[in-house]
């Protein structure tokens, strides 16, 4: 999961926004959340979209995000 990086005046802090979430599912609906130094998924900034990308032996994780570079997630075997 990723959400946006609110931006508002200089004076006044962000008021939604976070670092992503991995968050472990078992197949039956149940989820785990991983912590973000475990997995090293951090989406932190102005996410637009999120999309799994499935490769020949590799799966990735691309996130968009406004006005800024994209990034590109590569999923570890030992947390996926």
């Amino acid at each position: 999961m990723a959400d946006n990086n609110k931006q508002s005046e200089v004076e006044t802090t962000r008021s939604d926004a976070g670092i992503g979430t991995f968050l472990k599912g078992n197949g039956k609906g149940t989820f785990v959340l991983v912590p973000n130094l475990q997995s090293g998924f951090f989406a932190d900034k102005d996410v637009r979209n999120i999309a799994a990308l499935n490769t020949k032996g590799s799966k990735f994780i691309l996130v968009a995000n406004n006005d800024g570079y994209h990034n590109l997630f590569k999923l570890n075997q030992d947390i996926e």
